[in-house]
């Protein structure tokens, strides 16, 4: 059995019979070019979303986090989601509309975020934005992580499947967080806000070597 993830792996091999059965192969995607981030003033930051509008995406949590962050700094980066709405699932639909009631009760949120729909060129997004948020509650190794550590985006994520074992348990590569707590979301926000530009440019390089090697 091949997975995509050692989280996975380590579940099945649980299994009766299947020990010494399972391996494991990341995901492999094509090289982006790097292009180090310029400085900019924190509240010009603007962080990407690449994903389907999705429950498992966690889009609510995301814009308490936001909440939470705005109440503590006063600002909050401009936030970008590139992708389609997934209306093949009734949470799915459910968590869109509960992002949008959220955002028309907070406008000092919503004047910040938008919905960019489905984009084919992707990769623009990961030369431009300051970070790329993965919220997600579940999910596999991301495709959007691995090219994003190619294209020397910053990446916050959460703490789940391989995140750790790929950004590390000190957070080298990337920027972790508790999916289920929209405070932990807003403190890797603000972990990323806070980075000197040399250390960022340190992890960024890392990330990108790193990427090199495993996707």
């Amino acid at each position: 059995v091949i997975c995509n993830t050692h989280a996975h792996a380590n579940y099945i091999r649980a299994l009766p019979g299947m020990k010494k059965k399972v391996s494991v192969i990341w995901n492999g995607v094509k090289q982006y070019n790097y292009k180090p981030r310029s400085h900019k003033k924190p509240q010009e930051f603007c962080f990407v979303v690449i994903a389907r509008v999705a429950y498992p995406k966690n889009g609510l949590r995301l814009l308490q986090a936001l909440q939470i962050f705005y109440e503590r700094n006063k600002f909050i980066p401009s936030i970008v989601w590139v992708g389609r709405d997934d209306t093949s699932s009734k949470l799915s639909i459910l968590m869109k509309q509960q992002m949008v009631s959220f955002l028309n009760n907070y406008p000092e949120i919503s004047n910040k975020f938008s919905f960019a729909g489905e984009k084919k060129d992707v990769h623009l997004f990961y030369k431009s934005a300051d970070a790329l948020l993965i919220p997600s509650i579940y999910e596999g190794v991301p495709t959007v992580l691995c090219e994003a550590m190619f294209a020397g985006c910053p990446i916050i994520a959460s703490n789940i499947s391989d995140n750790k074992k790929i950004l590390g348990s000190n957070e080298n590569l990337g920027f972790l967080h508790n999916p289920f707590s929209p405070i932990d979301i807003c403190l890797a926000i603000e972990r990323r806000i806070n980075i000197s530009n040399k250390n960022l440019r340190k992890m960024t390089d890392i990330a990108r070597l790193f990427a090199k090697k495993h996707f």
